[in-house]
């Protein structure tokens, strides 16, 4: 699953994650925070940390994680290749709604009222990344897909 370049669950972070450096930009970055207080900045963009929220980065652009908890906090993550979920978008027919989520220089953030649902999924997820059989590579794209649906919801209300 080489397009697939990172996937943790509840990993434990400390400090500000300062991706001062694009992760690359070749890929897209989703984050789900579990900290409540401070900002993730994409570009010149800031948004505020809530509890379970979704962040969304095009990983051409660099980002910062300021929690104002100064210590340690968690977060699960995805870096995914941009050029797999660009085909699969296109074969969707919607590449225009990717394009408008990852958009460069803006990222999107996404508050989650009922996040425990989105970190089930993200649980499955890994699950599919760890996973020796044959579909979890359709699987895992599947969970990103269901991300990425929180997002498109998100933006048509």
């Amino acid at each position: 699953m080489e397009d697939i370049l990172y996937c943790s669950y509840k990993e434990k972070s400390e400090g500000p994650i300062d991706e001062t450096i694009p992760s690359s930009e070749n890929c897209y970055i989703v984050i789900q925070a579990f900290f409540d207080s401070g900002k993730v900045a994409v570009e010149k963009q800031d948004y505020p940390i809530t509890y379970g929220g979704l962040y969304f980065v095009n990983g051409a652009d660099k980002y910062r994680i300021d929690s104002e908890n100064h210590g340690n906090y968690l977060q699960n993550k995805i870096v995914i290749s941009k050029e797999l979920i660009d085909n699969v978008a296109e074969c969707l027919e919607c590449s225009d709604v990717i394009d408008e989520i990852f958009s460069t220089g803006r990222g999107f953030h996404l508050p989650l009222e009922h996040y425990k649902t989105v970190d089930n999924l993200f649980k499955r997820i890994l699950s599919a990344y760890n996973s020796k059989s044959g579909f979890s590579k359709a699987l895992f794209v599947s969970g990103f897909l269901q991300l990425l649906n929180y997002a498109v919801y998100a933006k048509e209300k």
